[in-house]
C-alpha cells in the first residue's frame, strides 16, 4: 500500500504527494504568496478548511478572495 496519493490541481496537472497532506500544504508548495492569499481548499467539489488532512486522489483547489465561493467564508 502506498504512502502517497495525486492530487490534480485545476491545470490537469498532477502532482504525488504524501497521504495526509493539506491544501495549505500544496498552497505552499505552489508559492508562499499563494498561502498567504489562501481562504480555504475545495476537495472534489468540496470546500473544506485549509489543514484537512487529503487521504485519496483527489481533485484540489486553493480557494482566494478571487473565488466567489471563499466569500461566503
Amino acid at each position: 500500500m502506498s504512502d502517497n496519493i495525486h492530487i490534480t490541481l485545476p491545470d490537469n496537472s498532477v502532482r504525488e504527494v504524501a497521504k495526509g497532506t493539506s491544501c495549505a500544504d500544496i498552497a505552499k508548495s505552489i508559492g508562499e504568496g499563494l498561502l498567504r492569499a489562501s481562504i480555504a481548499g475545495k476537495i472534489d467539489g468540496k470546500v473544506v478548511d485549509l489543514n484537512l488532512p487529503i487521504h485519496s486522489d483527489s481533485k484540489v483547489e486553493i480557494l482566494t478572495n478571487k473565488n466567489k465561493e471563499s466569500h461566503e467564508i
